[in-house]
């Protein structure tokens, strides 16, 4: 289990694609990223429901941009654990405080943090962020949230197919 999260990171703000891709890019693109984590992924027909109940704006002449891509791989996590409108309440609750680059720039930083502290690669999560605000609880907790979640999944898939082999034997 170790080894599919050891490598794992996301792309901070700055280097995501900001050149305008198609559908079927973005949805490859994010998946590319979200792989390692097991079941968290995210498909056409999803991103197509994200902006038609205006979690995400719509895109300029077909096409995605940095921004749209990050709400994308933000939501792909937390909806593991939280609901879309959930997903909407914490998009509105940072917009009051933070912009959204430095927001999700944050939850990258912290969510590979925390994912590398519950699959052991690391004895202590680091301390990240000095600021007190309720979007900030709101994200920690979801991210905690989230990678429980994944570590869960992947506990119990690891176990089946352990399982599994010792049966075939």
């Amino acid at each position: 289990m170790k080894k599919s999260i050891s490598d794992f990171r996301l792309p901070r703000y700055d280097e995501i694609a900001n050149v305008g891709l198609y559908l079927e890019q973005v949805v490859k693109y994010i998946n590319i990223y979200l792989r390692p984590l097991g079941q968290v992924e995210i498909t056409a027909s999803m991103i197509s429901n994200y902006v038609k109940q205006k979690l995400v704006e719509a895109p300029v002449k077909k096409q995605y941009y940095a921004e749209h891509i990050a709400r994308f791989i933000l939501i792909a996590i937390m909806k593991l654990v939280v609901t879309l409108d959930d997903i909407r309440l914490m998009f509105n609750i940072q917009r009051m405080g933070y912009e959204f680059k430095m927001s999700y720039d944050y939850f990258c930083d912290e969510f590979e943090n925390r994912l590398k502290y519950a699959f052991g690669l690391i004895e202590v999560p680091e301390k990240l962020g000095t600021t007190v605000s309720d979007a900030k609880e709101l994200m920690d907790v979801g991210i905690s949230t989230a990678v429980n979640k994944i570590y869960l999944d992947k506990y119990i898939s690891s176990f089946r197919e352990m399982t599994e082999k010792t049966a075939e034997h």
